[in-house]
């Protein structure tokens, strides 16, 4: 199974910890971090095959998840972001798809199915 690069951008060092551990686990190389500022450098240092994308970082920040999707869609606009929140409302779901996420996941993230989730993802199936 070939490597696949992930860019991991969670404020939650629990949430950050499990899924890079089990993602990493099942062959994935991921870089996790946990600002929107920290992201930026690992975006353009290197082409990760996705993003996977908290939208609420930090009680205050949910504009500036829609804005970070929107900022990398534009500069990459066939890379795969899949968005995760706690929140579930419906309206975000559907600003995020139309955004250009590939995928709106619910948080807590299910640790089973989420490697092939993702790999489907990046395949595009």
């Amino acid at each position: 199974m070939a490597v696949l690069h992930l860019l991991y951008i969670e404020d939650e060092p629990d949430h950050r910890n499990l899924v890079t551990w089990v993602l990493s686990d099942a062959g994935w190389d991921v870089k996790s971090v946990s600002t929107i500022e920290e992201a930026g450098p690992l975006l353009e240092q290197s082409w990760p095959h996705m993003v996977l994308l908290d939208l609420h970082l930090g009680w205050s920040a949910t504009e500036a998840g829609f804005d970070t999707l929107r900022t990398i869609k534009e500069a990459y606009p066939d890379l795969p972001v899949v968005v995760t929140s706690v929140s579930d409302f419906p309206d975000w779901t559907q600003r995020a798809l139309a955004l250009g996420a590939a995928a709106f996941i619910r948080k807590p993230v299910k640790i089973e199915g989420i490697d092939a989730q993702l790999r489907r993802l990046v395949a595009g199936v």
